[in-house]
């Protein structure tokens, strides 16, 4: 009976370990062709920012914890072009995503895990 309470005590240990807020380095990265972009993100607040009219290549850089959502999405608002975007975790890629034409979006985001291995992108 003691085994068992001890292993059950270790198993919610390790879980409430692994649930852990801990910091992260973010980095929002877009590249293109494009000569008109909009750029809408979630910033470190959580809160959501657009910017018009945005010159190439744009980043933006920050301090995030874990479970926050990230997301960055671009615009493409000319009738060519390419448009991309990447969302970095502590320098690793988390996310990316690139458009081809005009009127077109790119769009990259996911929750920020205890372990932010890079997932594939549909």
């Amino acid at each position: 009976m003691r085994l068992i309470l001890l292993l059950l005590s270790l198993v919610a240990a390790l879980a409430l370990t692994a649930c852990e807020k801990t910091s992260h380095t973010v980095r929002y990265e877009v590249n293109g062709t494009a000569r008109d972009v909009r750029v809408t993100y979630r910033n470190a607040s959580g809160a959501i920012e657009e910017q018009a009219s945005v010159p190439l290549p744009w980043s933006l850089e920050f301090t995030a914890e874990t479970f926050d959502w990230l997301h960055v999405h671009v615009f493409n608002a000319t009738l060519s072009g390419t448009v991309s975007c990447k969302v970095l975790i502590d320098g690793q890629v988390f996310r990316e995503a690139e458009s081809t034409g005009g009127l077109t979006t790119a769009s990259c985001g996911g929750l920020l895990l205890v372990d932010p291995t890079p997932t594939p992108t549909p």
